[in-house]
């Protein structure tokens, strides 16, 4: 047999050593792709379907609206770079959820940007010990002004969380919906207070600010006419959750019963049907 000298051995060694360390090494983030909505509104949109992040540029500064993971913060900046040398001033956040606010901690600590959104939000990151909660808050309605520019913050009740914000941007008559529209979903988070019972009514008072472009959580730019395409499915779909467990469909066996014929929109998906139990235990409506 023959042998391996030392040095021999130690470079086969680290050769080995390396491949292991490649293989267990996280991919890094795939390009954002940057869609320009104005010279003034940006979105970064995630190939890999993580959180929009929205880019609002102003005379005095930028606000960005969610932040998606921490390992997104480089390249979101990057982007941010290209689009404008102002700084970023502030950062919103739609909801707790950390494919949104993942980043807030970084974002924060690398440009001094204040964090604001919904109280509910903010309590359920601090109970979830997530970091960089919203240290601005509000709980109805709040506007925030920046540069003569304002943005208008909503909260339309409980939804896909307790603590859902809207952000409307006048001077762009664009509106940031968060996941209160997520085409093929939405979810409804039962454990973080989200309802069944309020969501659609939720869209629907998304209508009341009649913006012409409405930035979802995930995916591109939509026009209100697809949201009501989309709250059109999300009011059958939340029908015949109703029917089947009138009906005495178990909550077990709710996933596997689901039908979504009829459904382009909405609820479609697993990421809905994983929000059928929860609609069984809420209150009768």
């Amino acid at each position: 047999m023959r042998r391996l000298r030392p040095f021999a051995l130690a470079c086969a060694l680290c050769a080995l050593a390396a491949v292991w360390l490649t293989a267990q090494a996280p991919a890094p983030p795939k390009p954002l792709e940057v869609v320009r909505l104005s010279a003034n509104l940006h979105v970064l949109i995630d190939p890999e379907d993580n959180g929009n992040v929205a880019v609002y540029v102003t005379p005095e500064g930028v606000v960005l609206i969610d932040a998606k993971f921490e390992r997104h913060v480089p390249q979101v900046l990057d982007a941010v770079a290209r689009i404008t040398p102002r700084p970023v001033r502030y950062l919103l956040s739609t909801h707790h959820h950390d494919d949104h606010t993942g980043g807030n901690a970084a974002l924060r600590a690398r440009t001094g940007a204040r964090i604001l959104g919904h109280a509910s939000a903010a309590r359920l990151m601090r109970e979830r010990n997530m970091p960089g909660p919203p240290e601005v808050t509000f709980h109805d309605r709040m506007s925030l002004h920046l540069g003569g520019r304002a943005i208008e913050a909503y909260h339309f009740g409980p939804a896909h969380t307790a603590g859902d914000a809207v952000y409307f941007l006048p001077a762009e008559n664009a509106v940031h919906v968060g996941d209160l529209v997520e085409l093929a979903g939405p979810y409804i988070d039962h454990k973080a207070g989200g309802s069944g019972a309020r969501f659609a009514q939720a869209v629907e008072e998304v209508f009341t600010l009649n913006a012409a472009t409405w930035i979802p959580g995930h995916g591109k730019p939509l026009t209100p006419e697809t949201g009501k395409l989309f709250l059109a499915d999300l009011k059958t779909a939340l029908a015949r959750a109703q029917a089947m467990r009138t009906q005495g469909v178990k909550k077990e066996d709710a996933m596997a019963q689901w039908n979504n014929e009829g459904l382009r929109y909405c609820c479609r998906t697993n990421i809905w049907k994983r929000s059928l139990a929860g609609l069984w235990d809420e209150p009768a409506r």
